[in-house]
């Protein structure tokens, strides 16, 4: 089931141990009652929004596209920027699967080692955004 809302937000902070903003939003994938999946969003200037994520389990095509939705559709956003450590591998590979690219390599800016900045634009994620999938969409505030 897909769950929005500040529990997803609290839960991706505590999973990834990072601070987010007041303004933040979450959406989540919910399964047997427990979050097994969560991103983030924050940061949005109208061109961009910074992304977190953090799975626990198995995700659905479904859950890919509402996370592509919202900042493409709903947002609006031209691009959305994600970053983990290099030593991440799993979160490395997930991201560039569902479309991301790496941009930047911050170098030594993270405890584990090197910071590597993703970013994604609408054409990135097309196969998802197309997917018809959408039946239930998903409306939250900006």
């Amino acid at each position: 089931m897909i769950v929005v809302g500040q529990g997803v937000v609290d839960w991706v902070a505590a999973k990834t141990g990072s601070d987010f903003s007041l303004a933040a939003r979450g959406i989540g994938l919910e399964r047997d009652g427990r979050l097994i999946a969560g991103v983030t969003y924050e940061k949005f200037n109208g061109r961009n929004v910074f992304v977190h994520h953090c799975i626990e389990g198995r995700i659905t095509r479904q859950y890919i596209w509402t996370i592509c939705d919202y900042p493409f559709n709903q947002l609006k956003v031209e691009r959305v920027t994600g970053h983990m450590p290099a030593s991440n591998k799993k979160a490395i590979a997930f991201a560039t699967k569902i479309g991301f690219r790496l941009e930047a390599v911050l170098k030594d800016a993270h405890p584990q080692g090197d910071l590597l900045y993703f970013v994604g634009r609408r054409n990135d994620f097309a196969r998802w955004l197309n997917e018809d999938i959408h039946k239930s969409r998903l409306a939250m505030a900006a």
